[in-house]
């Protein structure tokens, strides 16, 4: 324990120095953090709400500050810096309060995150079809005043099963924040706040939605809470999951770093939030990232110092960054990979426009322009999900004129070919099993002759229903290709009844058991009372017992 010291104060006046001193930095103290939130703070929620998606020409001319910078200052960590002051420019944000009369992020889930199928917008009163837009929207506030209470389009939840995910409670009219309930949502924060500003700001990075999704209840607080992002060693995985809907979410071992770096566990979303959450991260650094040496809102909880790292070492407690302690996240290389596995899609695009049409004011550059993340990081080898190497050379200068929006370059491109340059790890099946494409690489060739791994943009076909050598067909851009797997016939006890779904096996075990019960029934052990149910009848036992003693005595 260290030791204190105390000093004692014997006179009145210094007594009332020391008291205006103190009260005088702590006001300081609180105004910097303050005037640091107010350069880009909202109070209020908007009331009339612009659906529409940008233009091309609204995107590309919102970093048109990038144009007098040269080739190498849109490349590398020095487009990072560069594209801080761009983010951060007329920013706005909602303060991250618990306040009952409030919840503004809470709010304004209703809109940025809706499941768009399940609560179109025509079902919102003020909604006008030919402009696209609602005016005067009232908001919810509680379980108990749920308002229009839509479908949220929520992380970690399967997107193959039917929704039941709400803004305010669940389908058991239960409340639906916290408590790691079924159907319950967080407000998670993909960049978790005790990775570099862990405080109680209201404000900033903390409060920022551009990575502060709603997701899963248990999720959020068992499977994730503060650890780094990776691909799990199946192996090794400690938990998924806990409801139906959630249990393609993984805690375990990293498949990358293994235990040579750090044993400390990762957490590994389902697939189709992998990428959404990569581009979350890599927006936290661009827009809060001390590259420059300087910034005028300084560093603090509100206006963190962030950056990545191909390492697992999380803290056990909250830390706060500063001008040479970055807040850190990883692992740098699953991140990239992820975003090219679960490349943009049109709810990301959304949710990026009604951001900045509506609340932020900001946009999402990797969104935007994908292809930006790997003029920054450069690429990552994989096979399948195993790590193969790293290249941290940029792949490019940024271009907002002519870099391709919301996809990848090589997607502009025209293919002349798709071939199977690494088979699946799993070629032999059993009836009615799906289709399992781990291990497998594809890979396009364009016609300038460059190629790319496309596996997670092929569609594959095949009828896994009855037993043989099957016919996988690969497509991708109208282009094919394909490839054979073994069905086999499911063993004898695990077949079903021709044109039923009632076990094989099941009967085979239910048969001696109904002859059994015919049996006890005929000789009156057991009786069916007048609800249908088997009872045990005593007089009947109490018979056969009786029965059975005296020819023991007639015997004797």
């Amino acid at each position: 324990m260290k030791k204190q010291t105390v000093t004692r104060i014997t006179s009145f006046s210094t007594l009332l120095g020391v008291c205006l001193a103190t009260g005088v930095v702590a006001f300081m103290d609180a105004n910097k953090n303050i005037k640091s939130v107010e350069a880009y703070s909202s109070s209020t929620l908007p009331t009339t709400i612009n659906l529409n998606a940008n233009s091309e020409e609204e995107i590309r001319n919102y970093y048109s500050a990038l144009d007098s910078l040269s080739e190498e200052e849109r490349k590398g960590t020095n487009l990072l810096k560069n594209l801080k002051p761009i983010l951060k420019k007329e920013q706005k944000y909602y303060p991250y309060d618990n306040d009952s009369s409030s919840k503004r992020i809470w709010k304004m889930y209703e809109i940025t995150d809706r499941d768009w199928a399940k609560s179109p917008a025509s079902e919102i009163p003020g909604y006008n079809a030919t402009t696209n837009t609602i005016t005067n929207y009232s908001y919810g506030s509680s379980a108990s005043n749920p308002g229009m209470n839509p479908f949220i389009h929520a992380l970690y939840v399967d997107r193959s099963v039917e929704n039941h995910m709400h803004a305010w409670k669940t389908e058991e009219d239960l409340d639906s924040h916290g408590g790691n309930k079924k159907w319950g949502i967080d407000r998670e924060h993909i960049w978790p706040k005790s990775h570099g500003f862990e405080d109680e700001a209201q404000g900033g990075a903390r409060g920022d939605p551009m990575h502060l999704w709603p997701g899963d209840s248990d999720v959020n607080s068992s499977l994730h809470s503060n650890r780094f992002y990776g691909f799990v060693n199946v192996t090794s995985t400690t938990k998924a999951g806990k409801w139906e809907y959630a249990r393609n979410n993984y805690q375990g071992i990293s498949l990358t770093l293994g235990t040579t770096i750090s044993s400390s566990e990762v957490f590994e979303p389902q697939d189709s939030d992998k990428g959404d959450i990569a581009r979350a991260c890599f927006y936290m650094v661009a827009r809060y990232n001390y590259l420059s040496g300087e910034d005028s809102d300084g560093i603090n909880s509100n206006n963190p110092n962030l950056a990545f790292i191909q390492d697992n070492t999380s803290p056990s407690t909250g830390y706060m960054s500063s001008t040479n302690v970055t807040g850190n996240m990883g692992i740098l290389t699953d991140l990239l990979e992820w975003h090219h596995l679960d490349p943009v899609d049109e709810f990301e695009i959304k949710r990026n426009d009604i951001l900045y049409r509506n609340f932020t004011n900001n946009r999402n550059p990797f969104i935007d322009f994908p292809d930006w993340v790997d003029y920054i990081w450069g690429t990552t080898t994989y096979d399948g999900r195993s790590y193969q190497s790293y290249d941290s050379t940029p792949t490019g200068a940024a271009d907002r004129n002519i870099d391709s929006l919301h996809v990848f370059a090589s997607d502009d491109k025209e293919v002349s070919k798709i071939e199977i340059t690494k088979m699946p790890d799993k070629t032999k099946y059993k009836v009615g099993e799906a289709f399992d494409k781990t291990g497998m690489v594809v890979t396009a060739t364009f016609v300038d002759n460059t190629t790319a791994d496309i596996t997670a943009k092929c569609s594959f076909s095949v009828d896994m229903t009855s037993a043989g050598e099957k016919e996988v067909t690969v497509t991708y851009k109208n282009k094919t290709v394909k490839f054979n797997i073994k069905v086999n016939e499911l063993p004898w006890y695990q077949r079903t009844i021709p044109g039923t779904q009632v076990p094989i096996i099941a009967v085979i075990i239910a048969v001696p058991v109904i002859i059994v019960i015919i049996i006890l029934i005929s000789v009156g052990i057991l009786k069916v009372n007048k609800k249908g149910k088997l009872k045990v009848n005593k007089s009947g036992v109490k018979k056969i017992v009786k029965g059975s003693s005296s020819k023991k005595k007639t015997k004797k």
